[in-house]
């Protein structure tokens, strides 16, 4: 009976034992869990404060800041709970800020190893616009339909409908270009443009009524952003240039007098306004228009034009003083023509130089994106080793010198372009115009002409003012 009483503690005791080395092992799992636990969520903190201050940098449209931060986050954290919307944003900015290779490396990166992530039609229809930008509207059209066989938000849709009217228009399939805008919401950033881009359509197929019809349309919306405000200006100097072919000239003057001052066309707006007052024998309206472009971009070429039809205005007025000034500023700007060939020469040899600049920019420029690509850490399924992180605050410095490398770079062949194209253009339009001195010195001499007719009729009548002679100025300018 002893021997059966003194087994039972016993075997409470191995139990007790027992059970005390199972769970050591759970308890130090345990608390380990619980110690990563607590880090994965600092890193959450600490990501998701950095995550939104580049969000308010996109949003604040400075890409280069938001580019900045998130390169970062994914160094920081791989695993981030959004890593896959940083990735989208990035590529955003990377597109924004004219790096499209590396835009579209992280576009195909989301859509390979977040296929399920809801920002996929994001990238998708990020990859399609690049597409679209490159000229290879086949392709654009492919992403087109893989966007159309899901379902995705209306916005989404909507993008990827624009895109595609776009490649139709270009494609000049103009039918379907207009079948596809058509069913983009009215509700949606793209239904200005893409409402736009039907009457372009419809005029392509020479189908007037319903061009001006999707015009008016686009007129008639409320003006609630600068996008809106683009296409209604957009809208009114597209209407105003039919109306000139038209020779409807009171509705052109209204169309191209609707176009906004801070419109990238505003100068061309008041040359074709001043055409169209000049053709309707409004000359005082003519004027207006003309100066004021002068006044605005007095060195451009369509002040050029502008001032030839300004001293033409000056004429018909009976203001030869002024024209003749504007005659001799003329002469002034136009080489002799015999000059002109040799300009012209000297002026493609200066751009063959400059060509070759850009060329080397432009390779310095790929060369420094594919470092900062072969520099940004994607994130992936395996874990960073620790022993590496020395290493990556190395890479984070050298991708921070990269980035504002890139920005220079940037810069200087975005200059050199302009300034290339600056310069081809105004060649040609010298060589275009290489007789518009000869009509200046006319111009100049019939002004004169005309001043000292007008100015004996002034003496003349200073002297018998009852015998004054009536309108025989304007005849005397009838043939000008």
């Amino acid at each position: 009976m002893s021997s059966v009483v003194t087994k039972i503690p016993l075997n409470r005791s191995i139990l007790v034992l027992l059970l005390l080395c199972g769970f050591l092992p759970s308890s130090a799992q345990f608390r380990r869990q619980q110690s990563e636990k607590v880090i994965y969520q600092d890193l959450e903190k600490a990501s998701e404060k950095l995550f939104l201050e580049a969000k308010n940098h996109y949003d604040a449209t400075r890409y280069w800041e938001a580019a900045r931060d998130l390169i970062i986050l994914l160094d920081f954290h791989p695993s981030y709970s959004r890593i896959d919307q940083s990735l989208l944003i990035l590529g955003d900015c990377l597109y924004e800020i004219g790096l499209t290779e590396g835009a579209s490396k992280l576009y195909r990166h989301l859509v390979r190893k977040y296929i399920r992530s809801p920002f996929l039609p994001n990238a998708l229809l990020g990859l399609q616009r690049i597409e679209y930008d490159r000229g290879d509207y086949s392709k654009c059209l492919e992403y087109y339909t893989v966007i159309n066989r899901g379902n995705p938000k209306r916005e989404i849709l909507d993008g990827a409908r624009y895109y595609a009217g776009l490649c139709h228009h270009k494609l000049k399939d103009y039918v379907q270009a207009v079948k596809i805008l058509q069913e983009i919401s009215d509700k949606s950033a793209y239904y200005p443009y893409g409402l736009y881009t039907i009457g372009l359509s419809h005029l392509r197929l020479k189908q007037v009524r319903e061009a001006l019809q999707a015009f008016a349309a686009v007129k008639r919306l409320a003006i609630t952003n600068d996008v809106i405000r683009g296409a209604v200006d957009e809208t009114h100097l597209t209407m105003g240039y039919i109306y000139y072919e038209l020779k409807y000239h009171h509705h052109a003057v209204r169309e191209f007098t609707a176009v906004s001052r801070d419109h990238k066309s505003y100068t061309n707006a008041l040359l074709a306004a001043g055409w169209s007052a000049a053709q309707l024998g409004e000359w005082l309206q003519a004027v207006q228009y003309l100066t004021e472009l002068a006044a605005i971009a007095p060195e451009s070429d369509l002040a050029e034009e502008a001032f030839f039809l300004l001293g033409r205005a000056y004429l018909k007025l009976g203001r030869y003083e002024e024209a003749r000034n504007v005659y001799d500023h003329l002469i002034a700007i136009f080489p002799e023509r015999d000059v002109v060939p040799q300009m012209v020469q000297q002026v493609q040899v200066a751009l063959m130089e400059e060509s070759l600049k850009i060329e080397k920019v432009k390779l310095d420029l790929l060369m420094l994106e594919t470092k900062l690509l072969d520099t940004i850490a994607l994130p992936a399924d395996e874990k960073v080793p620790t022993h590496i992180r020395e290493e990556k605050k190395r890479l984070q410095e050298t991708r921070e010198g990269l980035l504002n490398r890139i920005r220079e770079e940037r810069r200087t062949f975005n200059q050199l372009s302009d300034l290339m194209a600056d310069i081809r253009d105004r060649t040609d339009t010298r060589r275009e115009r290489r007789d518009w001195r000869v009509y200046a010195e006319y111009g100049r001499a019939r002004a004169s002409f005309l001043l000292r007719i007008q100015e004996s009729e002034t003496k003349v009548q200073n002297q018998t003012p009852d015998s004054a002679p009536t309108g025989q100025t304007e005849k005397s300018d009838n043939s000008f």
